[in-house]
């Protein structure tokens, strides 16, 4: 079985496997053993000068010439990403040996082709003669419970919301009564869950793949007992409803029950951070999670670059006016940072670089972050700190000399927990604590959310940002929310904080002695988004708890108390139950979920006009930026000793910032 390039060990399987199809294996037999095996590398390898090796200069192969066949291999075109040995057998024919069926794969086996081939030996040396289709079929590797292979009812659903009967779209699970799963029609049975691989309009949730639909579409039933489920974001309770399919089609009403209307109260949702996603899908996926924006960024890995065409500078032509598709940039440097830019008219170049894996060997680390963020700006864009704080040897420069706009606290894993050091020396802060010693220190740093989405085990939305617009909805209004931290960050629970009767990012100036008064609330069904604990933060710290011992799906806490220095203040809300929307277990243990949870953006209060400052956050972020600097002047590569030089202009112009502190 070849699957990847280079199998070595696979080899050995193979030779095993079709030794045990000889009755009689022999010096020839061998040698067709070996001519196929190497054929079958030098396909999935695409090396033409292997493949050319073992064919015969007279014969045809796919009703071509030798030559003909070579030169398509040459043009990339199909190249298979497998071929599969393991079912060929060994049978003499008048002048040779037949090999079938040799499984040729095409994109990861979604396009299975048996092909026969017929080696002769001429001039002591066997080669193959011919290459055509074959008659048979593994019985194993024969498709399974398809609806294309058995017979169906088409059955018509329609999805409403229950109190308004209006139509919704949304995302469904359809299950037979042994729970096997039946796509809608347009939708696959066994979807991909790699990075990158046919991301978008459908997605895997703890084992369960659901298809995003539109109110109305028909799914192609055998007969029998199926259950339904119906899940629509943050905002809906998730619905299930039983039907039976007999012998004659039939159509079903489908209603699920909204528990909550945000728009209703100024709120508008957004997904910061989504990969590869076409504007279709986007949009798609946005109405199915009651979404008001999708940021689809364009980037590089490597060579690779995605989405970069999509870039109008102007929302997606398909956008609604209460759902915006916009494409945006994620810039990256693997040690410097990753950051969100919105509303951009161009693209700022260059997409990443710094070499593997952002960029590509060789690649200076010129420009730093900063300079990214100033071409942002200057079109008018927004900047955020992607999955903060990692990467991020550049924040507390960025963040210092006003070049981020905001930060994306939740992304991966648990926000509140230290995560393992990006260098291995052990634990650090999380992204909640490292966001509060930036505000510990005086930077007003409003909180996004995004997921990251770049695979079909990721579900849009499900980390995302809330912002309170003022007036009509609309794309630049949103991002004017974010900007003036006018925000809250979640994975399910609705929080709401108010300070003296004022809104999440206002500010308060106020004299000495004069009281302040914190309300705070988080609605989550807790058998969905189970919080364990309510609480309001000043300055980083715990000053108010409602713990949820009893399983509550609401909590209300209230606190007062009178300030002795200016300060933050922030509502949060947190769970220690995983949930199975984030997972990519590439990253480790931040790839196996994440917990229900919330977070506003601060509410300031101005004593005397006094300015927030924690000098011992100073002092460590401003050792951080003396790391920086030691590793612009002796690790960082530059094309010039004046690229160094102004790099090291503008760290040092940072640390300044902290050391006034």
């Amino acid at each position: 079985m070849l699957r990847t390039n280079r199998p070595v060990w696979l080899g050995a399987v193979l030779l095993l496997a079709a030794a045990a199809a000889f009755a009689h294996p022999d010096a020839d037999q061998e040698a067709v053993r070996l001519l196929a095996y190497r054929f079958a590398a030098g396909l999935v390898d695409n090396r033409v000068d292997e493949v050319a090796a073992t064919l015969a200069a007279d014969g045809r192969f796919m009703g071509a010439t030798r030559d003909q066949y070579l030169d398509r291999m040459k043009t990339g075109a199909n190249d298979p990403s497998g071929v599969l040995l393991e079912y060929a057998t060994f049978e003499p024919v008048d002048g040779g040996i037949r090999i079938s069926p040799i499984v040729i794969e095409i994109d990861k086996g979604s396009f299975r082709l048996p092909v026969s081939a017929v080696a002769v030996r001429r001039d002591g040396e066997w080669r193959l003669t011919s290459l055509d289709r074959a008659n048979e079929f593994p019985e194993a590797l024969k498709p399974k419970g398809l609806a294309e292979i058995v017979d169906t009812q088409p059955i018509a659903f329609a999805l409403v919301d229950a109190r308004t009967q209006a139509p919704v779209f949304a995302r469904v699970h359809i299950e037979d009564a042994s729970g096997g799963y039946w796509p809608p029609r347009g939708h696959q049975k066994n979807i991909r869950v790699g990075w990158r691989e046919d991301v978008g309009g459908d997605v895997k949730i703890a084992g369960q793949t659901y298809a995003y639909v539109e109110p109305a579409f028909v799914a192609d039933l055998p007969l029998g007992e199926y259950t339904v489920t119906i899940d629509k974001g943050m905002e809906y309770a998730p619905a299930t409803s039983k039907f039976v399919v007999a012998a004659e089609p039939a159509s079903h009403t489908l209603a699920i029950e909204r528990t909550v209307d945000m728009n209703k109260d100024g709120w508008y949702s957004g997904d910061t951070h989504v990969h590869f996603l076409s504007d279709h899908s986007a949009l798609l996926e946005l109405r199915a999670e009651g979404l008001n924006v999708v940021n689809v960024l364009a980037t590089r890995w490597g060579e690779l670059i995605t989405n970069a065409q999509d870039v109008t500078g102007a929302p997606s032509r398909l956008s609604l006016p209460d759902g915006i598709v916009y494409f945006n940039e994620e810039t990256r440097h693997g040690y410097l940072g990753h950051a969100v830019l919105h509303r951009l008219k161009s693209l700022v170049y260059p997409l990443s670089w710094g070499g593997p894996t952002e960029g590509v060997y060789g690649e200076s680390d010129y420009p730093p972050m900063a300079v990214q963020a100033d071409k942002t700006h200057a079109q008018g864009g927004l900047v955020t700190w992607a999955h903060f704080p990692f990467p991020g040897a550049e924040a507390a420069v960025d963040i210092a000399l006003g070049k981020i706009d905001s930060v994306d606290l939740f992304t991966w894993g648990d926000a509140f927990a230290d995560q393992p050091s990006p260098t291995g020396s052990g634990m650090v802060a999380g992204s909640v604590a490292a966001w509060y010693a930036f505000l510990n220190t005086g930077f007003g740093l409003p909180v996004t959310a995004g997921t990251d989405k770049m695979l079909n085990v990721q579900v849009t939305g499900s980390v995302r940002t809330y912002a309170r617009v003022d007036g009509r909805f609309s794309y630049d209004r949103w991002l004017e929310a974010i900007r003036g931290g006018r925000t809250f960050v979640t994975t399910g629970p609705i929080v709401a904080m108010s300070v003296n009767g004022k809104p999440i990012g206002s500010t308060l100036a106020l004299e000495h002695g004069a009281k302040v008064d914190v309300v705070a609330d988080v609605r989550a069904a807790f058998d969905r988004y189970p919080i364990d604990a309510l609480e309001i933060v000043a300055n980083g710290k715990v000053v108010a708890i409602a713990r949820n011992d009893g399983g509550a799906s609401t909590l209300h806490l209230e606190h007062s108390f009178v300030p002795t220095e200016s300060a933050w203040i922030a509502v949060r809300a947190h769970g220690s139950k995983t949930l199975p929307y984030q997972v990519w277990p590439l990253l480790g243990p931040a790839g196996v979920g994440i917990p229900a949870m919330a977070h506003t953006s601060p509410t300031y209060v101005v004593l005397d006009g006094a300015p927030i400052r924690s000098p011992d956050d100073a002092r460590k972020l401003a050792a951080s930026v003396d790391s920086l600097i030691d590793w612009a002047k002796t690790h960082g590569s530059y094309r010039s000793d004046a690229q160094r030089a102004e790099v090291v202009s503008l760290y040092e112009r940072a640390k300044r910032v902290y050391t006034a502190m």
